[in-house]
């Protein structure tokens, strides 16, 4: 980047940051560097990968070893482990009969198909405003007022 408030030779360049996979998995990927060149013979690689939580330097290994780790574990090393649902939250998201009085045989959603219409809309409403120039900020203050009265 170069303008008039910006002395010297600054120039910054983007990383396409796609793997080269085409399936669904590659929307998010976010394995990046930062990279500093100082004069054109000398520059600097590294930085914190704020959203995972480790830093990328000399003693990350950018190239993983499958004998010491699955893929995920290696490069998002602060995540939980992948792990399937308890019967507990199975059952949340199952059909219940209502047993009220005047139920009348009614059954009723479980919990999740219950929320998902008002999501939904909640989402379109935010991917609007988004579309329409709200900062995140912006964006963060809608989302908490969702869920107040």
């Amino acid at each position: 980047m170069q303008d008039a408030n910006t002395p010297g030779q600054v120039q910054v360049g983007l990383h396409n940051p796609a793997t080269g996979r085409t399936d669904a998995f590659n929307i998010a990927f976010s394995h990046h560097q930062k990279i500093l060149v100082v004069d054109g013979k000398i520059g600097f690689v590294g930085g914190l990968d704020i959203a995972h939580g480790r830093w990328d330097d000399g003693n990350f290994d950018v190239v993983c070893d499958p004998t010491l780790h699955v893929l995920n574990d290696h490069y998002n090393n602060c995540l939980s482990k992948f792990r399937g649902m308890t019967r507990a939250e199975q059952d949340l998201t199952l059909d219940k009969p209502d047993t009220s009085p005047d139920a009348a045989g009614r059954v009723r959603p479980g919990f999740a198909q219950a929320y998902v219409p008002g999501l939904a809309i909640a989402l379109d409403r935010m991917k609007a405003q988004w579309d329409a120039g709200a900062a995140l900020a912006e964006l963060q203050d809608y989302a908490d007022k969702l869920g107040k009265p």
